[in-house]
């Protein structure tokens, strides 16, 4: 919880302000979760804060709701075409990504439990919070601006999946950008695989898996030397 809070501070997500009158202020509350490994095993334990979205008003709060979601059959096919091209496949986590997204409406909020301030005040949020009803479509707002600027264009028929061509040592290499949420999916060629992880680093905190394991409660395992290569399995 501690770690959340600064990690709530360092962003910028709210400033202290006194409780303005005749103003919905919304509520807040912690969610606890164990984040486990490909294995199973508990790799850290995760404290949440959220806003409670459903004490927001609609037309005053937010207006538009947004998450950006690749189609799962779309991430199937690109494993597909990883196999007959030997691409990579990675995985990027993005941490406490919707708190990336600014917000473009006045959100007030009480203190969570275990954060004091004076009496008489609230949080202005100046963030996307998670819970927030267009905490979704703020953070899509952002990364759709931020990949563009690696030449990164949405698909036609999946618009949370982005390709981009690029020629590395005069061959024509390609990557393709599946997004979850907060989950990326760098598919294709090694170089701009790697380029991507380095450029992204800079733009977002993000954790590099490496090799896509387990995401969506799916594990993938891929044996290159194997003829299919690659296959994946529900858990």
């Amino acid at each position: 919880m501690q770690a959340e809070l600064k990690a709530m501070e360092d962003m910028g997500v709210w400033e202290v302000v006194p409780r303005p009158e005749n103003t919905n202020v919304i509520s807040s509350k912690w969610v606890y979760k164990l984040k486990r490994d490909a294995n199973g095993e508990i790799s850290r334990f995760k404290a949440r804060l959220v806003a409670r979205g459903f004490t927001q008003v609609f037309g005053t709060d937010y207006l538009d709701t947004y998450a950006p979601v690749t189609r799962l059959e779309t991430i199937r096919l690109l494993f597909a075409l990883a196999v007959e091209n030997d691409w990579e496949i990675r995985q990027i986590d993005v941490k406490t990504a919707y708190l990336n997204g600014d917000l473009d409406e006045e959100i007030f909020m009480e203190p969570p439990k275990g954060y004091n301030i004076p009496e008489g005040h609230v949080l202005r949020l100046k963030k996307a919070l998670y819970g927030l009803k267009q905490a979704g479509r703020q953070w899509y707002k952002r990364l759709r601006d931020a990949v563009a600027k690696f030449d990164l264009k949405p698909l036609a028929n999946d618009p949370h999946t982005y390709v981009a061509h690029k020629v590395v040592d005069g061959i024509k290499r390609t990557i393709i950008l599946p997004v979850y949420v907060d989950d990326l999916f760098p598919i294709g060629d090694k170089v701009l695989c790697d380029e991507f992880e380095h450029w992204v680093s800079a733009y977002f905190d993000v954790t590099i898996t490496g090799d896509a394991s387990l995401f969506l409660g799916i594990r993938v395992i891929r044996d290159r030397t194997a003829n299919p290569p690659s296959f994946i399995r529900k858990q």
